[in-house]
């Protein structure tokens, strides 16, 4: 009987976690199970069986409390599974009614510590494959200053630097990084589409036949919509599909960018653009340099777009479709985001620090 609840509640659990929509509420998670306070749901599973033994349900705030505490959560304690208590994974078995009716004839048994400990075993796996420990920052979205490292591009560390954390580690908040690339994408868009209507082809605007007689039914001209060569009914326009976001709502994207590239070690600080040239193949080695044989797509920013070696890096890069230049006057949401990689001088960081800490003109 005990070990059978115990395969239920696994395969419970997994159940859970791989029905479980990729948000969270906290802010240093992008994936894994839905959590929140003890009077919030954590988890959306769809119950197939009810389970009539107790014993299901009391090692619930177990499972619970190894979840939350692994994404740092200070509920972790109080936190308990609101729809893994007293639910099966699978229609009842022939062996699933009978243990039903032992339950119900009161011979159900407690779980002992050696099954506690194996719940505990089963549910940190669980996490450890879904939601790794070593992808979670528990002080993520704190504000604290960040030390970071200076390197040269070579890959060599020659020195360190601060980041700050108004800007660097604000909570990762994805609605807002949403927001501001649809934001983006609407905005750049040319909106030049356009058709004619009827009022607008160049057709004759004699009477085609008779109003009466033919059997057919009653036109004035050709240019209506639903004849060959006609008009368009109801076609697009020229128009501009931009649409009004706050500043605060688009800064606050920009940090939580740079806050989720720095969160998963994406950022690069380096000293200085050392390109000896617009040589492509000198900059592939370079590149191979830093990031290995097979390197990433690549996003560099710096200071000044008119400073030579950015106008180097430029040209060097110009023919390697994974590598992207940017000044940080135009560093954007949506270009952080199409590039796995994000390495920018001191003197683009002091700029990107220095514009997002500024008051918002209004």
């Amino acid at each position: 009987m005990r070990r059978t609840v115990l395969q239920r509640a696994s395969s419970v659990l997994c159940r859970t976690f791989v029905r479980t929509p990729a948000t969270a509420v906290h802010p240093s998670l992008s994936y894994g199970c839905e959590i929140g306070s003890p009077s919030s749901r954590l988890f959306h599973a769809q119950p197939v069986d009810p389970c009539r033994s107790s014993s299901l349900g009391g090692f619930t705030g177990l499972i619970a409390a190894a979840t939350v505490g692994r994404c740092g959560s200070p509920h972790a304690g109080d936190t308990h599974l609101s729809l893994l208590r007293r639910y099966s994974s699978s229609q009842p078995t022939e062996d699933t009614k009978e243990e039903k009716e032992e339950v119900v004839e009161g011979e159900e048994e407690d779980l002992t510590a050696e099954d506690v400990a194996a719940i505990k075993k089963d549910a940190d796996d669980l996490l450890d494959t879904f939601l790794p420990k070593d992808a979670i920052d528990k002080e993520q979205g704190t504000g604290r200053e960040i030390a970071a490292l200076v390197r040269n591009m070579n890959g060599e560390t020659v020195g360190s630097t601060k980041l700050m954390g108004e800007v660097f580690d604000v909570p990762i908040r994805s609605d807002i990084v949403h927001s501001v690339v649809v934001w983006q994408l609407a905005k750049r868009r040319r909106g030049t589409a356009s058709t004619k209507t009827r009022g607008e082809v160049n057709r004759t605007g004699k009477k085609p036949y008779t109003q009466k007689g033919t059997g057919r039914a009653r036109a004035g001209d050709w240019k209506s919509p639903h004849h060959v060569g006609g008009g368009r009914a109801h076609g697009p326009k020229p128009r501009s599909f931009e649409f009004k976001l706050n500043k605060k709502v688009r800064r606050l994207g920009l940090k939580c960018a740079l806050s989720a590239r720095l969160a998963e070690g994406s950022l690069y600080i380096i000293d200085d653009f050392d390109v000896e040239g617009p040589k492509t193949k000198l900059m592939v080695e370079k590149l191979k340099t830093m990031f290995g044989e097979d390197y990433p797509t690549v996003l560099f920013v710096d200071s000044d777009p008119d400073r030579e070696q950015f106008t180097n890096l430029k040209r060097a890069t110009k023919n390697l479709y994974k590598i992207d230049c940017l000044p940080t006057i135009g560093l954007n949401v949506y270009s952080i985001l199409k590039r796995r990689k994000l390495v920018m001088t001191l003197g683009a960081l002091e700029h990107i620090q220095e514009r997002l800490t500024a008051p918002i003109m209004r």
